[in-house]
C-alpha cells in the first residue's frame, strides 16, 4: 500500500465503525484469560489499568485494530506506561539453562500475582504470554528510569514546559516526557503487520518496527511472529527482542522526542538490555548460521579485540551518528563502552544523557549530524570531566576480559 493509499485508509477507517453489523468484519476472538478466573482483584494485583479498549495512536484504537485486522486474536492489557495488544499463539518452554533460569524467575514473579500460575510450566499460552510481556515492559520502564535517576514525578504531566529554557525542559507530557503511552502491538502475521504499518505509519513492513506517531505523541513497537525471528513460538527470542526494541524506544521518547540520539550511546544500552535477557538472541543483523554463531561469541571477541588493540578511537565511534553507520565491531565497542560507563560512571552517564536530549532550535527543526556531534562534545566534557581522547585512554586502561553482561 503506498502513502497515498494509506492516507485514503486512513481516513475512511472510523467510518467502519458506522457500517451495518451485517458488513463488517467478524473478529477473532481469544479465549478467556483463564489465570483471572480465580482472582477478584486481579486487575489491581497485576498493576494494570484496563483491559481495554483504549487509544492506541492517532486516529485509532483497539476497537479499529479488530476492524483492519480481524484474523488476530488480540489481547488487550494497558499498564502504569504502556498500552498493549498481543495476539501471539502459545509456546513451549524452550531454551538452554541460563534463559529457563530467567523465565522462571519472571514467572514466579508473576505467580506472586497469580496464585494459581505454576512457575515450572512447560507451556504458555497467549494470555500467559501477554502477561509476560506487560511484566517486561513495565521493569525495563523502572531500569531505564534508574538509568537516567528519574522518576514519574519528575516529568511533566502535561505540555507546558518551554523548549526554549533546553536545560530546564522535560518534555510535554508525563511517559519519559512523552504525551501518551508506549504502544506495544505482537501479531501472528507479517502481512498483518504490513496493513497496520501501511494504513497508521504510512509504510508498510514485515519486520520489527519502531515509529514515532507524532500526531498523537507516543512511541510505537510492532513486530510480527511468522517472520524471521519466530517470536511466535520463541519465547526468549521474544523477550530479547521486546527488550532490545523498547529500550531504544524509552530511549528515544525521553525528555519528548525532538531529536534521535547518537548511535553508539542508544544502540550499545539497547544490547546491553537486551542481552541480559539473553545472549542467544541474535539482536543485530544476521545473514546465516555463521553470522549468529559469531554474535553468540561477543564476549570471547571483545577480549581479542582488547588484546589486538583492535578498537577504533572513541573519537572517531561518536562521529556514527547513524545506527547504519554502525558495522559488527562498531556495535560491540558501543556495548563494551556503555557497559563501562555504567560500571565506572553511573552519575556521569545519565548526566550524560540527559545534555544530549536537551532540545535544539526550540523542537521546531532536527539537528544536524553536526551540531549533534558538538553537543557530544560539550556533554562529554561536562559530565565526564574529559574529552573523548581521555575518556577513550581510561576505558582501555581499566577495560578487562570479563562477561559483558549479567545472563
Amino acid at each position: 500500500m503506498n502513502a497515498c493509499r494509506a492516507l485514503l485508509f486512513l481516513a475512511l477507517l472510523p467510518l467502519a465503525a458506522m457500517l451495518p453489523a451485517q458488513l463488517r468484519p467478524t473478529p477473532v476472538v481469544p479465549p478467556p484469560d483463564p489465570w483471572l478466573a480465580t482472582v477478584a482483584d486481579a486487575q489491581q494485583r497485576l498493576g494494570y489499568v484496563s483491559f481495554g479498549p483504549f487509544v492506541m495512536g492517532h486516529n485509532h484504537g483497539s476497537d479499529d485494530l479488530h476492524l483492519l485486522l480481524p484474523d488476530e486474536p488480540l489481547r488487550w492489557i494497558e499498564t502504569a506506561h504502556f498500552r498493549i495488544g498481543c495476539a501471539l499463539p502459545g509456546c513451549a518452554v524452550t531454551g538452554g539453562k541460563p534463559w529457563l533460569q530467567t523465565l522462571q524467575g519472571e514467572l514466579q514473579q508473576l505467580a506472586a500475582r497469580l496464585p494459581s500460575l505454576d512457575p515450572k510450566t512447560r507451556h504458555l499460552d497467549g494470555w500467559l504470554r501477554a502477561h509476560l510481556v506487560a511484566q517486561r515492559a513495565e521493569r525495563l520502564y523502572q531500569q531505564v528510569q534508574t538509568l537516567l535517576e528519574v522518576d514519574d514525578a519528575w516529568f511533566p504531566a502535561a505540555p507546558g514546559n518551554d523548549p526554549a529554557y533546553a536545560a530546564q525542559f522535560r518534555g510535554v507530557g508525563p511517559f519519559l516526557g512523552m504525551r501518551h503511552k508506549f504502544t506495544i502491538l505482537l501479531l501472528n502475521r507479517g502481512e498483518n503487520l504490513a496493513k497496520f504499518t501501511a494504513a497508521f505509519h504510512a509504510r508498510a513492513t514485515t519486520e520489527p518496527a519502531r515509529r514515532h506517531d507524532g500526531e498523537y505523541g507516543c512511541l510505537v513497537f510492532a513486530a510480527a511472529g511468522d517472520t524471521g525471528a519466530h517470536l511466535a513460538d520463541d519465547e526468549e527470542a521474544l523477550a530479547a527482542l521486546l527488550t532490545f526494541h523498547l529500550t531504544h524506544n524509552l530511549l528515544t521518547g525521553f525528555r519528548a522526542f525532538g531529536h534521535e540520539l547518537p548511535a553508539w550511546l542508544v544502540q550499545g544500552l539497547a544490547l546491553h538490555f537486551g542481552r541480559q535477557v539473553s545472549a542467544q538472541v541474535p539482536l543485530v543483523a544476521v545473514k546465516d548460521d555463521a553470522d549468529r554463531a559469531r554474535y553468540r561469541q561477543w564476549d570471547k571477541r571483545l577480549a581479542v579485540m582488547k588484546k589486538e588493540q583492535s578498537f577504533v578511537p572513541f573519537a572517531q565511534l561518536i562521529e556514527r551518528v547513524d545506527i547504519e553507520r554502525l558495522g559488527e565491531d562498531a556495535q560491540l565497542q558501543s556495548l563494551a563502552m556503555v557497559e563501562w560507563l555504567r560500571e565506572r560512571h553511573a552519575g556521569g552517564l545519565a548526566r550524560f544523557l540527559h545534555r544530549m536530549k536537551e532540545p535544539f532550535h526550540g523542537r521546531l527543526r532536527f539537528p544536524t549530524n553536526q551540531e549533534l556531534y558538538a553537543r557530544q562534545a560539550d556533554a562529554l566534557r561536562e559530565a565526564f570531566g574529559m574529552d573523548a581522547d581521555a575518556l577513550d585512554r581510561q576505558w582501555r586502561q581499566q577495560l578487562a576480559p570479563r562477561r559483558l553482561a549479567k545472563r
